[in-house]
């Protein structure tokens, strides 16, 4: 699958405006001991992250105004299961549109 950005807001929510719509993991000090970080990163910093997850639970809900087309709605939660944290290349832009 290609690198898609995760800063979608779904229609069907009412959000605040300072809401950032994407996904956040938190990572405890075992845990970025564990991916070899050993310096704090300043907020802001860029990092590229590779993982396998796990489906935890699939919520589908019939949705007549569905974006996909197919009149349903999917939700997932994801358990990280393995990662890999590497200082990303590129800016945003530059790695979302590297193609063209």
């Amino acid at each position: 699958m290609a690198l898609v950005s995760m800063d979608v807001v779904d229609d069907d929510s009412a959000t605040p405006s300072d809401y950032n719509p994407c996904p956040r993991i938190y990572l405890n000090s075992a845990q970025v001991a564990a991916l070899g970080i050993t310096t704090p990163p300043r907020a802001g910093t860029q990092f590229t992250l590779t993982a396998v997850v796990e489906v935890a639970s699939v919520t589908e809900v019939s949705d007549d105004d569905a974006d996909d087309g197919k009149g349903q709605d999917i939700t997932l939660t994801l358990d990280v299961e393995y990662a890999e944290i590497s200082p990303a290349p590129k800016g945003k832009a530059a790695q979302l549109y590297a193609d063209q």
